[in-house]
């Protein structure tokens, strides 16, 4: 993948779960301060895949460049792949919490609502982003790296 579109995804991916942990995070706080209840289980694993969303875009960046050895691309596939099972977990949780509600009014009903749209478009990110690697990475594209397995690279 070019620097630039690499960059370009990885910028959008790092603005969405930005936006969408400020979405989740009032929420949650909604929750906690207007109602007897908790937050629900749903945004609060949403708050943790944004969480977790900026430390694997971090690693995903950072690591191919300062410690080679550590960022293999089998483990970076693997990062990419938990990111998009966790998108696509928290928004069947969070659009099933939403429809069990028995109403749902006001600001706050938006927001839950931008949040669920938020977090389907940041599943499709992850998920494009999990292809493109993967593709990469099976097609031989990265065999010139010296990183893969020495079985891999004789292919």
């Amino acid at each position: 993948m070019s620097n630039i579109l690499n960059w370009s995804i990885r910028g959008f991916q790092a603005a969405l779960a930005v936006i969408n942990l400020g979405l989740a995070s009032y929420v949650a706080n909604y929750f906690n301060t207007n109602t007897r209840r908790l937050s629900p289980s749903s945004i609060n694993f949403l708050i943790f895949a944004q969480i977790f969303s900026l430390l694997a875009i971090a690693y995903l960046e950072v690591a191919p460049r300062k410690l080679p050895k550590v960022a293999h691309p089998f483990a970076s596939l693997f990062v990419e792949g938990t990111n998009a099972l966790f998108y696509f977990s928290g928004m069947i949780a969070w659009a099933v919490f939403l429809s069990r509600l028995s109403f749902c009014n006001g600001t706050i009903c938006g927001v839950a609502r931008a949040t669920a749209v938020v977090t389907a478009v940041e599943f499709v990110a992850w998920v494009a982003t999990t292809a493109i690697l993967a593709k990469e990475l099976f097609k031989g594209g990265l065999r010139g790296s010296g990183t893969l397995p020495a079985p891999m690279r004789e292919v």
